[in-house]
């Protein structure tokens, strides 16, 4: 999705843990209220957050990955 002009990846760790702190991190101070709900997110560390997409495509962030469906049934 883009954010503010910047194509970002948003990013599920399956073990719900978030090692990434650069740009459009949880803790990046560009995240308003607004944006946050826009985009359907919550600051917490349970494995989701995004990255500008140029950062998933490069290294070092990721040795590999993986694509899959995720259905959240309830």
């Amino acid at each position: 999705m883009e954010v503010q002009g910047t194509r970002l990846a948003k990013i599920r760790n399956p073990w719900s843990v978030e090692g990434y702190k650069g740009e459009w991190s949880d803790k990046d101070p560009r995240w308003t209220p607004s944006l946050l709900k826009q985009v359907g997110h919550t600051k917490a560390n349970d494995g989701v957050f995004f990255m500008p997409f140029h950062n998933f495509l490069n290294k070092p962030y990721f040795r590999s990955t993986t694509v899959t469906m995720y259905n959240q049934f309830t």
